[in-house]
């Protein structure tokens, strides 16, 4: 089988495959093509060599089913492929004895995420492409790096802006305070959603937990005006930031002792440590000073299954122990404004450069919509900005709902006659969940699923005996 080289963009090939097989007739058509993904999200944006095996089928009237496997392309794998047979059982064979997936593109992909250390914790990037890792795509123990996947069939797997996928991460903070606590930070584009998932009983052993989220309005009052109010909140943070960088370079010096990189997080146990030895005054006076700073912002209580919507310039950071499933636009901008520990990707904080845009007052999210479609379902727009939003789904014992309702209810939420069929981000939270339809899997809460346009019928299914919980993700615009 020849390597074709793309002369367009390889989806323009697949399109140009699709058709010409309708054309010719055939039921079924493989093929070898060999394309380039820009690395955009490395440094300097090297660009990498790839072989897509492709294999189409048409068997009845509805869309042609595609599956693919991604090679790294180099001249002996070309030669390789020259002796093989164009057919599907041959294709996906190669892809096996070379360690790569095969992919369904009609069927629910199941992403494999990559999981990121933070000072705070962790977080597990599902969609996630960017030069500290990116998440794949996986079928029966092999993986296929998301971004080739994309490079491959943007417009199906993607929408028009491939590179806009929407971030769907989880993150995970330690229980401990000050150690687990993120970031107070906020963002001038990107918008966040949090769907509250767990709480550390260490941390909140009453189930109520908390997200910093805003200023707090009794010191706002105190200060009278909002000018008054934001000097006197920089000059607190600024007094705070003094003292955290003196700990910071001594803190540093033990990471050099110990051989250690000065931008890596470190064990919350060797933190403890480590600032036991310092200086008795120098830790009073960073919990005085901290506590003065932290008197500015105010916290918002929540639990488990609360939502947190994070528009652009709201302050936000959770606080430790307060587990969450995130959806955010894929955008990684951000201004520190403060943080209990050292900034391991910045050497400055942003606050005097960001505060003056910065809304004192949040506008209150409007309470989120819901319906019952059918006995045994329930659906919740819980998230709704203006390039996605989020339904919560709970399915009764031995509910499903099918694609097609899947689509109704994106249109109800986005309040337009019908949808197209677009890329769809599914999570399981909780209960025994499935897919039935083309290959069937089991949907276990924590994995995530990617849903191409060209997904065909199918449906999720509570197999359980209790109430399951899934969220779905879609563009919007």
């Amino acid at each position: 089988m020849k390597v074709t080289d793309s002369y367009a963009e390889p989806e323009q090939i697949l399109d140009e495959q699709i058709a010409g097989m309708a054309t010719a007739g055939q039921a079924e058509r493989c093929f070898a093509l060999r394309f380039t993904c820009d690395q955009y999200y490395l440094p300097e944006a090297p660009a990498q060599p790839l072989v897509a095996l492709v294999a189409l089928s048409q068997h009845d009237a509805s869309a042609p089913r595609i599956e693919a496997a991604i090679l790294p392309y180099h001249t002996e794998l070309a030669h390789e492929l020259e002796q093989l047979v164009g057919q599907r059982a041959s294709l996906r064979a190669f892809a096996a004895a070379h360690r790569a997936a095969w992919i369904d593109l009609a069927a629910p992909m199941t992403l494999a995420p990559v999981q990121v250390r933070k000072p705070w914790g962790k977080e597990i990037w599902h969609t996630g492409v960017e030069a500290r890792g990116q998440a794949s795509v996986s079928a029966e123990g092999l993986e296929i790096p998301l971004p080739w996947l994309l490079s491959l069939a943007p417009r199906r797997l993607a929408g028009s802006r491939p590179r806009d996928l929407i971030l769907l991460k989880e993150l995970h903070p330690h229980p401990q305070p000050v150690f687990g606590d993120l970031y107070f930070e906020v963002h001038r584009r990107k918008r966040e959603a949090y769907i509250v998932t767990h709480l550390d009983a260490r941390a909140w052993p009453d189930g109520v937990g908390g997200v910093r989220y805003g200023f707090n309005a009794e010191q706002q009052a105190r200060y009278g005006d909002e000018r008054a109010f934001k000097r006197a909140y920089l000059q607190a943070v600024q007094a705070y930031e003094s003292v955290r960088r003196e700990i910071d370079v001594k803190l540093d010096q033990r990471r050099h002792q110990a051989g250690l990189s000065a931008t890596e997080p470190l064990p919350v146990e060797t933190l403890l440590d480590w600032q036991g030895h310092l200086p008795d005054e120098l830790r009073a006076t960073e919990r005085r000073l901290r506590a003065a700073m932290e008197r500015f912002i105010a916290v918002r209580p929540v639990r488990v299954g609360d939502v947190v919507t994070v528009p652009p310039l709201t302050p936000h950071g959770l606080l430790h122990g307060v587990g969450v499933v995130e959806f955010q636009t894929a955008d990684y901008e951000r201004q520190i404004l403060s943080f209990s520990q050292k900034v391991l990707t910045q050497s400055q904080w942003d606050t005097a450069e960001v505060l003056d845009e910065i809304p004192l007052t949040i506008a209150k999210p409007g309470c989120a919509d819901s319906w019952s479609p059918a006995l045994g379902i329930s659906v919740e727009c819980a998230v709704k900005f203006p390039d996605f939003l989020v339904l919560r789904v709970v399915l009764a014992s031995g509910a499903s709902l099918a694609w097609e309702q899947v689509l109704a209810q994106m249109s109800r939420a986005q309040q337009v006659s019908e949808i197209e069929p677009r890329y769809m981000l599914l999570m399981g939270l909780q209960g025994d969940l499935q897919w039935q339809g083309p290959r069937a899997s089991s949907l276990s809460p924590g994995k995530a699923r990617l849903f191409a346009s060209c997904c065909v019928n199918g449906r999720v299914y509570n197999a359980g005996a209790a109430d399951a919980t899934l969220l779905l993700a879609a563009p919007r615009g």
